[in-house]
């Protein structure tokens, strides 16, 4: 509190400060957060500490539903020879069971990651662009519960790798 003189009297000046906390479950008492105070501070705090990939107003980034392993598949399934993608979707399979990405918390869209490299290694030329559209109209559409909607901004997100050179 800071006391100044102003004409015959003392007036007070009280600057508050809110403090926020981080509640994890390993610590009960909670830890102080010192972050700035805009929203996108927020969010990027609490991606940060529950590994989670929001935005501001609640959508998802760009790196929501990825796994890095899976994601230089794709480079690799993309830089391949199409009469050899197979082996390159054999590999996605047996990556499918290694620790490193069964612990990943993105771990249910691996058979998606493998699903969009076999429809495109078969030939389906178009698949890319068409389940991007089919996906999208599904989150627009408000009969889509908010739980799918999710699911399915993480697989517009994977598909999005394979369209820079599939188109």
């Amino acid at each position: 509190m800071t006391y100044y003189l102003s004409g015959d009297a003392f007036v007070t000046s009280c600057l508050v400060v809110q403090t926020l906390k981080w509640f994890p479950k390993t610590n009960k008492k909670g830890e102080d957060y010192l972050g700035g105070r805009t929203a996108q501070d927020f969010v990027s705090y609490i991606n940060e500490k529950t590994g989670t990939h929001r935005t501001v107003g609640g959508g998802f980034t760009e790196s929501a539903g990825r796994i890095l392993e899976f994601d230089n598949l794709i480079t690799k399934f993309l830089a391949t020879d199409p009469s050899n993608r197979k082996d390159i979707v054999s590999e996605a399979e047996q990556l499918q069971g290694t620790s490193s990405v069964t612990a990943h918390q993105n771990k249910e869209m691996i058979k998606h990651y493998i699903n969009y490299m076999k429809k495109i290694a078969e030939g389906a030329t178009d698949y890319v662009e068409k389940e991007i559209n089919r996906l999208q109209k599904l989150v627009e559409s408000t009969a889509t519960n908010i739980k799918h909607k999710a699911g399915m901004y993480k697989r517009i997100n994977i598909l999005k790798l394979f369209r820079t050179t599939t188109s």
